[in-house]
């Protein structure tokens, strides 16, 4: 257990996400998120696992906002399996740039709820109010919604978790990954 390392509380709820720090990642949508939740949700922290070219630009924005006591940067963790582990919730509010995410299934896998945006492959992984919630691109204020949801609704939060590791094991483990790529292979060679 990872948050008495980081002085978090069994009771505090946390948002985390697990990204390169890229601009394109959405860092800033999610860090805007939680001053607007700090508002209403007294025990809300953020984690930031990842290192990258934006960590200045985001250590300035959480002073700027004056949340530094809400979020963690952990810089680079080659496991990551630890802090999903200590996440409540996992937010991942890419705007462009995305493929197939890796950390969605990942936190599934993890009994995580997600939150999402539809950026590139990323609908492919969360499906809007069964395997995840889905935001709207560059949106502080849903991406806030969306936490809150999660924050007061012991249901649905239960019922994201268990469609969404069946979602996983379904369709994003590492064998069913190459099983897939295998068709396409052999699809194309066959024709």
């Amino acid at each position: 257990d990872i948050r008495p390392k980081y002085n978090l509380d069994k009771s505090d709820f946390v948002v985390g996400i697990v990204s390169v720090l890229r601009s394109w990642k959405g860092h800033k949508y999610l860090i805007e998120a939680i001053k607007m939740a700090a508002n209403e949700l007294p025990n809300i922290h953020l984690i930031i696992v990842g290192a990258g070219p934006q960590k200045e630009n985001i250590e300035q924005l959480i002073n700027k906002l004056d949340i530094k006591e809400r979020v963690i940067l952990t810089g680079y963790q080659a496991n990551p399996a630890i802090f999903y582990k200590a996440m409540d919730v996992m937010v991942l509010p890419s705007y462009a740039g995305e493929a197939t995410s890796q950390v969605l299934p990942q936190a599934m896998l993890m009994g995580k709820p997600v939150i999402s945006t539809e950026a590139g492959g990323l609908s492919e992984v969360v499906i809007h109010n069964q395997t995840g919630l889905i935001v709207p691109t560059k949106n502080s204020h849903e991406i806030f919604l969306a936490i809150k949801a999660l924050y007061n609704n012991d249901d649905l939060r239960n019922k994201l978790i268990k469609n969404g590791k069946e979602h996983a094991l379904k369709n994003f483990t590492f064998d069913r990954m190459i099983k897939t790529t295998e068709n396409v292979y052999k699809e194309v060679l066959g024709s």
